[in-house]
């Protein structure tokens, strides 16, 4: 969607403040909340970055997420057990024409998925020039390329560390903006057509 593209960043944390009431740096998921997208590592690595002194929120965006499920239910209360309650953020369902604010505002676009049949949002970020931390696992490498920090999602310490590697690491940052908008080019709704006409075209 061409939408999705880097917005002003203050800009975007105003719109966040008056349409969502996020006021604080913070680290950004958006997706599902099943079992395969990976959230209670993400929230233990999250308890651990906050010890080590990060001073913003963790936003989890995404319908599902009020909704009286167990899934939900089970997260909420390792976010009691925990005691980060007031450092997340569930603004429920985000509409297409706001994402790329979120994705502009935020400090980290963060993706803890343990399987992805592709993994929209990561290229969504990307577009967006956001910093994306992500996990190593099925197809979002080949999503991200060289545009993202990766860790072992199956390791609460790897979020951690990758979180150490990319926050405030103002070298990195620009090569990563540089590789997201290189990246960011190999995909396109016409390629993707493009591509299906041609394996249809070669298996006659």
């Amino acid at each position: 969607n061409p939408e999705f593209r880097p917005r002003d960043r203050a800009k975007s944390r105003e719109i966040l403040r008056h349409e969502f009431a996020i006021d604080d740096p913070f680290l950004f998921y958006v997706g599902g909340s099943d079992s395969r997208k990976n959230l209670p590592r993400l929230l233990t690595a999250f308890r651990t970055i906050l010890d080590q002194g990060y001073s913003g929120k963790l936003v989890l965006a995404g319908e599902t997420f009020l909704w009286d499920i167990e899934e939900v239910r089970l997260l909420r209360q390792q976010i009691e057990r925990q005691k980060t309650g007031p450092f997340v953020i569930f603004p429920g369902y985000v509409p297409d024409r706001l994402l790329p604010n979120f994705y502009s505002a935020c400090d980290l676009f963060v993706f803890p998925s343990l399987y992805e049949g592709f993994g929209l949002p990561v290229l969504e970020a990307i577009r967006c020039e956001a910093k994306v931390l992500a996990s190593q696992s099925s197809s979002i490498p080949e999503v991200a390329g060289k545009a993202a920090v990766y860790f072992d999602p199956e390791k609460e310490d790897s979020i951690v560390e990758a979180f150490g590697r990319i926050y405030d690491n103002l070298s990195l940052e620009e090569s990563l903006r540089l590789e997201c908008r290189r990246q960011s080019q190999r995909f396109s709704w016409k390629k993707a057509v493009g591509q299906i006409f041609d394996l249809y075209d070669s298996r006659q």
